[in-house]
């Protein structure tokens, strides 16, 4: 899943549209309530089954709330985003790992 994820992170068109959804906003209540519910929620759905399995594996801590989880998550990459020096796809991919990686998803590094 990393590398396509990293792949979009990359994506000069990804952080164009996050950035003219996220501008029009206030203006244009209706887009981001159609994004929300056409990307996001779909998105957060999926990811919350994959948190929910982690934690009954025994991977994620069980008293980790999931949703916090996602928000860190999902903000660390919007944040990443709206910064001025864009990632590459390698650069994505670690950034991401590392985002992961403080989520307890990924392993530590040996």
């Amino acid at each position: 899943m990393l590398p396509g994820l990293a792949e979009a992170v990359a994506d000069p068109r990804l952080r164009a549209m996050v950035a003219r959804i996220f501008g029009s906003s206030v203006s244009h209540p209706a887009l981001m309530a159609t994004y929300w519910e056409n990307y996001v929620v779909p998105r957060r759905r999926i990811t919350r089954a994959l948190l929910d399995r982690a934690q009954a594996d025994g991977v994620v801590d069980a008293d980790a709330d999931p949703d916090v989880l996602i928000d860190m998550m999902v903000g660390a990459v919007l944040f990443r985003l709206a910064q001025p020096e864009p990632l590459d796809a390698a650069g994505a991919r670690e950034y991401l790992e590392s985002v992961y990686r403080r989520a307890g998803l990924l392993n530590r590094p040996p």
